[in-house]
């Protein structure tokens, strides 16, 4: 009998197989960046939101302090600033935010200028980009305040969330902010370290 005809040869190489392969490769880090967050900002209050805050309920507090008092002193404010952060370089920011003490600060030890209390705040930040980009984070915790005679000093932790567009629509990460605020000029400094992740 006649011998069997040769295998036919191997399918042609396509371009695009190789594009799907090293695709359908790609995992969680490779698809994201994850790398250290650093910005600083400029930031002033908006007083009319203080004065005649806008007619939205105040959220609910975190689930951490179910015994808040319901005291009369809380406050919303918008807060407008702008700065450099690393990722977004130059950039806005916006904060919506209420917050209320949980101990009411007491007086000063005699001769003493600074004295502590602590609040609990959440809020909403909103970070816009140089290219347009939308960074959102929220916070619900406590608050630590240092309170000096012409200036207050706050420190809150917080966490980049999805829900913004471009590269930040599906970020994640942590947070430590920390503000020097001048109530007398409505003039502050804000710093702001921690983690993010996005997508590239």
């Amino acid at each position: 009998p006649p011998p069997p005809p040769p295998p036919p040869p191997p399918p042609q190489f396509q371009a695009e197989d190789g594009i799907r392969d090293v695709l359908g490769g790609l995992v969680g880090s490779e698809m994201c960046i994850r790398d250290s967050f650093h910005a600083t900002f400029e930031v002033t209050v908006d007083m009319e939101s203080v004065l005649t805050p806008p007619n939205i309920p105040e959220p609910p507090y975190s689930p951490n302090y179910p015994d808040i008092p319901d005291i009369p002193f809380k406050k919303y404010q918008e807060v407008h600033g702008e700065g450099n952060a690393t990722h977004l370089g130059n950039t806005e920011v916006m904060i919506e935010q209420w917050w209320r003490p949980m101990l009411t600060p007491p007086p000063p030890p005699p001769g003493e200028p600074f004295h502590e209390w602590s609040g609990i705040g959440c809020g909403e930040l909103y970070f816009t980009a140089a290219n347009g980009d939308l960074l959102l984070a929220d916070y619900n915790n406590a608050i630590a305040v240092h309170l000096a005679p012409d200036y207050v000093e706050t420190t809150l932790t917080g966490n980049f969330k999805d829900g913004g567009t471009g590269r930040f629509a599906n970020a994640e990460g942590e947070f430590l902010w920390e503000v020097q605020f001048y109530p007398f000029d409505n003039f502050g400094t804000v710093t702001v370290t921690g983690e993010i992740m996005y997508s590239k």
